[in-house]
């Protein structure tokens, strides 16, 4: 089922004390696995992932009562995102000769698997949103891949792999606003989704023009700039949610984004950077608990589907686009495989379709579970290619 503070739902009341006990001790599993995995020469990431397993239903005889856990997954995807889009530099991005490549990539992925989906009986919403969703790439996932001490890919190529992961983020932000203008969102119709649109553009496009400029008056104040910024972002964010109505992750995403090209940002990321990975290990390991054994069973045509869209319908047009648009040093498999996973903007497009009815439980089941098999198997491929380089700071 979806999370609930995604999808709006109200949560059980929880025993807190119990679930701050489960919390902590599955942060301890994460951590231990993380680092057994690095000893036997795979990606932290692997380790987070199996701790989420042994706490989900897949292991009912360990699972823990991962009520909370929804909650977590969505605290978890909501910073991600929210520090994603603080992460945007867009003077980088312009320089980097991905802003017409990368879209138009997005576009064909979502477009091929709308259409296969389509074919094999999904709504044509549903397709066009299970599409966006593969065709999306994790930018915490390319974040470890990058800083690896074991990563194998050179430095053109990752800073490709970043640039083309923000842009598809932001395309990603633009095909969420056209969904919810398609299936019309909660009951109303397109028109009515397109002012609320409209006017939060518009709260946002001024928020971008006079929270840099304010926050200029801060430049000296290292830390009151970090305070005010993340808290102009998230009041921003939680202003699209509560008043407009746009989903949380969305909002989060658009919060975070709005900062824009300040010369002050560049110290609120340094600042935010350190919790990215606390960030990472809550979505990560709160993601397997969410995917329940009775359904999946019964989605596994779909999880192959998604498995396949990925492979074919993702990593190969971006290693042919990025054949077709070379760029010095980048190594189109390896940049392919990079990004051949799906990530937290996925996870909020799945909820949000699943939530409008566009997906039924099997296929979001089948995302859940391809989120998680994407997720491992791009860390570890990507690593083919090349000689280890462990400058990285792990």
């Amino acid at each position: 089922m979806p999370a609930p503070l995604l999808a709006g739902a109200a949560g059980a009341a929880v025993d807190t004390p119990m679930a701050i006990l489960e919390l902590g001790a599955l942060v301890l599993l994460a951590g231990i696995l993380a680092w057994v995995a690095r000893r036997v020469g795979l990606p932290s990431l692997v380790g987070f992932l199996a701790a989420g397993v042994v706490a989900s239903p897949l292991t009912p005889r360990l699972s823990v009562s991962h009520s909370q856990l929804e909650l977590v997954a969505d605290l978890g995807v909501l910073l991600l995102l929210f520090e994603s889009g603080i992460e945007i530099d867009f003077r980088r991005l312009r320089r980097s000769g991905l802003l017409l490549v990368v879209p138009a990539q997005v576009l064909l992925t979502t477009g091929l698997v709308a259409a296969a989906a389509t074919a094999l009986g999904l709504s044509v919403a549903g397709g066009v949103l299970l599409g966006a969703a593969v065709a999306l790439s994790s930018t915490a996932v390319i974040k470890h891949i990058v800083n690896s001490r074991q990563r194998t890919t050179n430095p053109a190529t990752d800073r490709a792999v970043e640039d083309w992961a923000a842009i598809e983020d932001l395309t990603g932000a633009a095909l969420t606003a056209i969904a919810l203008i398609a299936v019309g969102f909660e009951g109303q119709p397109g028109p009515f989704v397109v002012g609320r649109l409209a006017l939060y553009a518009l709260v946002a496009v001024a928020a971008a023009w006079l929270l840099p400029r304010a926050l200029g008056a801060f430049r000296a104040h290292g830390d009151l700039l970090v305070l005010l910024s993340v808290g102009g972002s998230l009041t921003l964010a939680g202003l699209g949610a509560a008043v407009f109505r746009l989903p949380l992750p969305l909002a989060a995403f658009l919060g975070g984004a709005v900062m824009g090209e300040s010369p002050e940002m560049e110290t609120v990321r340094e600042q935010v950077r350190p919790f990215r990975e606390l960030f990472a290990v809550l979505f990560f390991v709160a993601l397997p608990t969410l995917i329940e054994p009775a359904t999946l069973a019964g989605a596994l045509g779909w999880l192959a589907f998604v498995l396949v869209a990925l492979a074919a319908g993702k990593s190969v047009p971006v290693a042919l686009l990025a054949r077709l648009r070379p760029q010095p040093d980048v190594r189109p498999v390896q940049l392919a495989l990079g990004l051949g996973q799906m990530g937290e903007f996925s996870f909020a497009i799945a909820v949000i379709a699943m939530d409008h009815g566009a997906l039924a439980a099997p296929v979001f089941e089948a995302v859940l579970a391809a989120l998680v098999a994407s997720i491992a198997l791009s860390t570890v491929l990507v690593r083919l290619g090349g000689p280890v380089r462990r400058e990285g700071p792990g």
